[in-house]
């Protein structure tokens, strides 16, 4: 995780969120998988990387919205190298 980055358990429990204590609106969440999610993206072990508010398909694109299935990068496909620097 980027280097000054705070980590806290995620709003529901079972996750991490790591943030940028100078800036609310970086933050790099990683959540467990349920498999009795609806959202099939959310079935399996996930990140969303956040950066000035904006959120990051796998392949460092920028997204419309955060709730995107292409928000959750499947967690063996994420590659922070990829993703824009904070």
């Amino acid at each position: 995780m980027p280097e000054g980055f705070v980590e806290k358990q995620s709003k529901k429990g079972g996750g991490a969120v790591f943030h940028d204590p100078t800036n609310p609106h970086n933050s790099i969440r990683q959540m467990p998988g349920n498999p009795n999610s609806p959202n099939p993206a959310q079935q399996n072990s996930y990140v969303k990387f956040m950066k000035d508010g904006k959120f990051y398909d796998a392949n460092g694109d920028v997204l419309k919205s955060g709730k995107l299935p292409e928000a959750h990068i499947p967690l063996n496909k994420f590659d922070i190298t990829k993703m824009p620097k904070f």
